[in-house]
């Protein structure tokens, strides 16, 4: 299997783990070698294409053992003095998933209703990029600013004067 399309797969179950986990698929993105992780703030989430491995950072070695308690229901596979990491091999229960967001430190992501979610589609413009609620004019020599502060935005000139 090519690296490609083994890093296609590890964010395939990276997804899925994110939706169990009930967390922002924002929090999934590459670590420095490219490959695909959940980050959370006290640890992440990664995949060897078969398991998932939480690496937990608590802070303490007392928060670690507790971590480690808690978390029964991992393997422990790398047990350093104040932090780890536990494989995951199946996608863990709605009570196993509160733990392992609060542990790793991401914060469960409110439900999306049908809703809310014509609401957002109506708002956002797919092909300017620019929310359709505010109109932003160009500005030459700056990025697209709305108009209040487009009226606001002086530059210099090549005098040196304010235009």
């Amino acid at each position: 299997m090519s690296p490609l399309a083994s890093r296609k797969a590890d964010r395939e179950l990276l997804l899925a783990l994110a939706d169990a986990l009930q967390v922002s698929k924002s929090n999934l993105r590459r670590d420095p070698c490219g490959d695909w992780n959940i980050f959370g703030r006290r640890g992440h989430i990664s995949t060897d294409g078969i398991a998932t491995h939480i690496y937990l950072q608590p802070g303490t070695k007392r928060r670690w053992e507790k971590a480690k308690r808690s978390l029964g229901f991992l393997t422990v596979t790398q047990d350093g003095d104040d932090e780890g990491t536990m494989k995951m091999v199946d996608l863990p229960t709605a009570g196993q998933a509160g733990l392992v967001r609060k542990l790793v430190g991401m914060r469960k992501a409110p439900p999306l209703s049908e809703e809310r979610r014509a609401a957002l589609s109506l708002n956002f413009s797919p092909k300017s990029g620019v929310s359709a609620g505010s109109s932003a004019v160009p500005n030459p020599g700056h990025c697209l600013l709305p108009v209040t502060a487009t009226a606001a935005c002086r530059t210099l000139d090549k005098a040196g004067g304010k235009t």
